[in-house]
């Protein structure tokens, strides 16, 4: 049984489509296996399917199939460089650098990738105490948090790829990794609650840009809607999410950019056009300032990885 064969079958995921199944089999010298349980043994109370360490090259993607069956566990991603797009129920969540995305396995339909490379650690996780784990993560953005530079995570998860024979055939010290992994994830979400306690006005003008980006806001217009003043609303934006919420309106366009020059035939303009730019002039003059070249040599430069 080869690496493919293999993860699709620890990973209970038969109910790939033809294309994603081809993706990953194309692409099967990035993975790598770090551990993963045996389900025909005695298993405890929380536990780890499989760990995989993936360093994805577009086009990277799999996509679920509509027929497959319910699917049991729970996605942990860690992402170390790069950036993937996750459709969790419906929602589409970026897994970008030093973040970690946590949902139910049975909610993901399509997980991709939408850089030139993205390098993470996917980690399926069964047992009846994950759901309680699960239960306590509530962060601001949907399915997924920031973790901050004096996190544990990645030295942990470091630190279990280099110990891996200590752990594999231990289900005791696997059990008391995956319980500190998401006892220090349940620490950073809650102390981003706790410090941040963050106006309900913000939080629904920061969903409003995450779902449509697409759409003209100004500073104006939001001024009248919540009726504060337009410079509580940058003053109080920048606070709890460090950055203005002009730039951040910026910043999640191009990133929907970017996912579009790599994935369809569109002009650069209708590109533009598609996440809220009418200027094509604005347009490159913004996605240049974010990612140091323009739309063209950012598409034809990243081509070259395919």
């Amino acid at each position: 049984m080869d690496t493919i064969e293999k993860i699709l079958n620890l990973m209970n995921l038969k109910g790939l489509d033809e294309a994603s199944q081809a993706s990953l089999s194309k692409n099967r010298h990035m993975f790598e296996i770090i551990s993963y349980c045996d389900e025909t043994n005695d298993i405890p109370y929380m536990y780890m399917k499989i760990f995989l360490h993936i360093q994805a090259q577009y086009p990277y993607h799999y996509q679920k199939d509509s027929s497959a069956g319910q699917m049991k566990g729970y996605l942990f991603i860690y992402t170390f460089e790069g950036e993937g797009l996750l459709d969790i129920s419906g929602e589409s969540v970026h897994a970008d650098s030093k973040s970690i995305c946590f949902c139910p396995l049975d909610s993901v339909s399509s997980i991709r990738i939408v850089s030139s490379q993205w390098q993470h650690v996917s980690i399926f996780l069964d047992g009846s105490q994950v759901s309680w784990f699960y239960s306590h993560f509530n962060p601001v953005e949907n399915y997924k948090i920031a973790v901050p530079d004096s996190s544990r995570i990645k030295d942990m998860l470091i630190a279990y790829e280099h110990q891996q024979n200590y752990y594999k055939n231990s289900p005791l010290h696997q059990l008391c990794f995956i319980t500190s992994l998401l006892s220090e994830t349940l620490s950073i979400n809650v102390s981003k609650q706790t410090a941040a306690n963050i106006p309900k006005y913000l939080t629904d003008i920061k969903q409003r840009f995450d779902k449509h980006y697409s759409e003209f806001f100004s500073l104006d217009m939001l001024e009248k809607e919540y009726n504060v003043s337009k410079y509580r609303i940058v003053k109080d934006f920048t606070r709890y999410y460090k950055t203005s919420p002009i730039y951040y309106l910026s910043k999640r366009r191009i990133e929907a950019a970017k996912a579009l020059l790599l994935s369809t035939d569109y002009k650069i303009n209708e590109i533009g056009r598609m996440v809220g730019y009418e200027n094509s002039t604005h347009f490159i003059n913004s996605f240049k300032k974010q990612t140091g070249s323009t739309p063209l040599h950012y598409k034809k430069e990243n081509s070259n990885n395919f």
